[in-house]
Parts: structure tokens; C-alpha cells; sequence
């Protein structure tokens, strides 16, 4: 199932979205960043079970981008080896969704975000492949990084404009910082532009 809200077809397609920015910052899975430049682009591709979230303060003009590989460094922690085992969260700045949404919001506010002003939006969280059980299967990575973003970002006050998760295809996006425009195009889809 694909959740998503109202959004704006674009007539343009991403690749002449990407040929109309002089300068893109991309982020990779298992990082983040953060900025107050009013020429910085970020741009994530081929978001499949991860998910990307970005953060904008639409007063203050301040926004980050985090691409999260899995849910939770609890969950981690224990299943590989059975044993909780300390995690050395420098080593997996933006890896799980309960270390890297905190540490992001963290940067923002000390570029002067406030949570009444910032808007966040979560794009990807894709199940490429069924293992059985829907959401409450561990294995079913997508669904569960979205489910922990949003209850994560609730914590934190942070409310989510919109969302572009779900289904069984990559998604790319980008991210302008200038005046908070998000594009998203899922693989052989049209780019729609959500805000």
C-alpha cells in the first residue's frame, strides 16, 4: 500500500529538475546533513525499504535530509548476535532511524529551527519483497523504518506535512533549500512536486 497526501504533478521530469541545480549535495544511506546555505540541493536516490526524511523550518529557511537504513539500533543490536551489544552511534550517524532523527533535529535547532515552524516529510519505505506477515514482520524493513520515523519524530513535537511511502519501487528525490521544494519520482512514475 502507498501512503501519500495532495501533492503537485510536475511537468517537468527529475532529471531536468537535477539539470536545473549548479550545485547538489547527495546523501547516502546511513548519513545526514543539515544546512542554513540558501543554495544547498540535496538529492537522494533509489530510496527503496529505507527511508528518507528531511526536515524544513519554514520560517528560519533551515533544512536537513536523513537517509535511514533501519528502524532501530535496538533491533540490531540484539538480532545479528542474540546479545545486546553497545553501539557506537558515531559509527552509524544516520544507520537507524532512532539515532539519526534526534541527532539531525539536534543540528537544525542550532541553526535556529523550532518545532512550530518545521515541517517534515518521509519518502521511500518500500517492500521490495514479501516475506509474509505484513507490518508486523521484522523482516518487512520499509514498513517498519516508517513506523518508527513517525512515532520517533512524534516524540521529538515534529509533525509530518507529507508522506511518500510504501509500495514495491525505488523512489528518488530532491530537496531545495532556497524556498523548501521537494520533488519525488518514483522509478517509472512522474515526478510530483509536495512542497
Amino acid at each position: 500500500m502507498i501512503q501519500t497526501q495532495s501533492h503537485t504533478t510536475s511537468n517537468l521530469d527529475l532529471a531536468d529538475v537535477l539539470k536545473q541545480i549548479s550545485s547538489i549535495e547527495e546523501i547516502e544511506i546511513g548519513d545526514f546533513q543539515a544546512s542554513s546555505m540558501s543554495k544547498t540541493n540535496y538529492y537522494v536516490k533509489n530510496v527503496t525499504t529505507g527511508l528518507c526524511v528531511i526536515m524544513y523550518d519554514t520560517h528560519a529557511h533551515v533544512g536537513g535530509m536523513a537517509y535511514i537504513m533501519l528502524p532501530d539500533s535496538e533491533f540490531q543490536q540484539t538480532q545479528t548476535t542474540g546479545f545486546k551489544k553497545p553501539l557506537d552511534d558515531t559509527a552509524f550517524k544516520a544507520c537507524y532511524a532512532d539515532i539519526a532523527l534526534p541527532k539531525l533535529w539536534e543540528h537544525l535547532q542550532g541553526l535556529g529551527a523550532s518545532s512550530e515552524n518545521t515541517q517534515c516529510v518521509l519518502i521511500g519505505g518500500s517492500q521490495l519483497f514479501t516475506f509474509g506477515g505484513g507490518r508486523g514482520n521484522p523482516l518487512n524493513i520499509g514498513a517498519r523504518n516508517a513506523i518508527t520515523a513517525r512515532t520517533t519524530l512524534a516524540r521529538m513535537g515534529l509533525s509530518i506535512k507529507h508522506t511518500e511511502v510504501g509500495g514495491n519501487r525505488p523512489r528518488n528525490a530532491v530537496f531545495m533549500l532556497a524556498d523548501g521544494r521537494i520533488f519525488v519520482q518514483m522509478k517509472g512514475g512522474e515526478t510530483i512536486q509536495i512542497m
